[in-house]
């Protein structure tokens, strides 16, 4: 596995980077709890709140672009100030939600 050498770790430039990464189940729960409590939903599952800030199923209602833009902003905030193994459960949770809540063949055992 390769990993970048910079100073500023950036989440976006980092995904692309680690494409093709494997994650476990405790990578994705973890990332999952990072993310929940950086956006303060504690309890909320993470499933149900994605679905909420991005588009409610059939029925086509979306979040407005300027509380994606902030839930954005301190997740890379967030990953930012993060150690190597946050930044690999908050690439792991992301992964999950841009690939429709389904890591593939990059969730490992």
């Amino acid at each position: 596995m390769n990993y970048r050498n910079n100073d500023k770790p950036n989440l976006i430039e980092d995904l692309s980077f680690y494409a093709d990464e494997f994650y476990t189940k405790g990578d994705l729960e973890a990332g999952k709890k990072i993310v929940k409590e950086l956006i303060g939903l504690g309890t909320l599952s993470l499933s149900l709140m994605t679905i909420f800030t991005v588009t409610l199923p059939g029925i086509g209602i979306v979040l407005s672009s300027s509380s994606m833009a902030a839930i954005v902003s301190k997740l890379t905030i967030e990953y930012i100030r993060s150690g190597k193994t946050e930044r690999k459960q908050i690439r792991a949770v992301v992964s999950w939600i841009k690939g429709g809540f389904d890591l593939g063949d990059r969730l490992i055992q």
